[in-house]
């Protein structure tokens, strides 16, 4: 019989099922976010390197035969997309660790959901997509509704210059994540993924990270695990239903991050970030990106593996 993930053979394939992915997503986004906010102690280095020692520990068990290169990458190409799928995500975790501590957390939120005109703008440039005039004025107007959040005296600009360096770095780590995940498991993906990243960041925060207290790890290590749920989640959203319908669901994670925000911190929503966030959105949706941007496409029965 032949082998495949213990993590896809739990994904659905149902509409109705990816939908229901869509939203965990976007939920558990906004869970990870709070549980970020509230690491005390914690740099930037710390949660990253923290971040993907769980990664790969908790991937560890779901993924047969994980000490066979030859089912790690796929080939040399594929190689090469894995250590660029790194990169950005150790960027993307950096910046957006840093920004995200500096502005609310809706409006952070907000304001990350514009990596989609950034991914528009990454597929133009890497993959040759077309970008029309229509989307790209609807992209023009996508930004200034997140300059809209930006009210003097408000939050900091250069929270906003890093969440917006994390929204580019994002896009581009959705393009190679999706390459990835047509031939690899997603598990066997972020499991890789992570070990590469522990490695590069080791040598930087471990002597820091491994003097912070218990309750720190604790909750650091919790963040990482609403993380893996939050791309292994969108992973099999994007796998059972269309693309345009699983884009519409990530906005869910405004108004999820607006509620959590003001439950845990008290911070209440201003008009401006009402008004931003909805041009913001609007935007998106006339622009958002062509489907092989972001789409995984359905995988088929996995071969049997026990040749690697």
């Amino acid at each position: 019989m032949a082998r495949t993930d213990v993590l896809a053979r739990m994904a659905w394939a149902k509409p109705s099922a990816a939908i229901a992915w869509g939203i965990t997503s976007a939920l558990l986004f906004a869970l990870a976010n709070v549980t970020l906010r509230m690491v005390p102690r914690a740099g930037a280095f710390d949660i990253a390197l923290i971040r993907s020692a769980v990664f790969a520990i908790v991937l560890l068990p779901f993924v047969p035969t994980p000490w066979k290169p030859c089912a790690v990458v796929g080939g040399a190409r594929a190689g090469v997309g894995l250590a660029l799928f790194t990169v950005t995500t150790i960027v993307t975790t950096l910046t957006w660790f840093l920004g995200m501590r500096m502005l609310p957390l809706a409006t952070a939120t907000s304001l990350f959901s514009l990596k989609a005109a950034f991914a528009v703008f990454g597929a133009a440039v890497l993959m040759a997509e077309p970008l029309s005039a229509r989307r790209l004025v609807a992209l023009c107007i996508g930004f200034i509704g997140g300059a809209v959040l930006l009210q003097p005296g408000r939050p900091s600009l250069l929270g906003a210059a890093w969440v917006l360096c994390a929204a580019a770095t994002s896009s581009l780590s959705v393009i190679f994540y999706a390459q990835l995940v047509r031939a690899q498991p997603p598990a066997r993906v972020l499991l890789f993924s992570s070990i590469l990243q522990f490695m590069v960041l080791a040598p930087v925060a471990l002597a820091g990270t491994a003097g912070l207290p218990l309750h720190t790890l604790l909750m650091a290590g919790i963040n990482a695990t609403l993380s893996i749920g939050v791309m292994q989640s969108l992973a099999w959203a994007y796998r059972g239903a269309d693309v345009g319908l699983v884009a519409l669901l990530e906005y869910l994670r405004l108004p999820f991050a607006a509620g959590l925000a003001y439950f845990f911190f008290n911070e209440q929503p201003t008009v401006a970030f009402y008004i931003g966030s909805t041009i913001i959105v609007a935007s998106l949706l006339v622009a958002r990106p062509m489907s092989r941007v972001v789409a995984i496409a359905p995988v088929p029965a996995a071969p049997d593996r026990s040749a690697f």
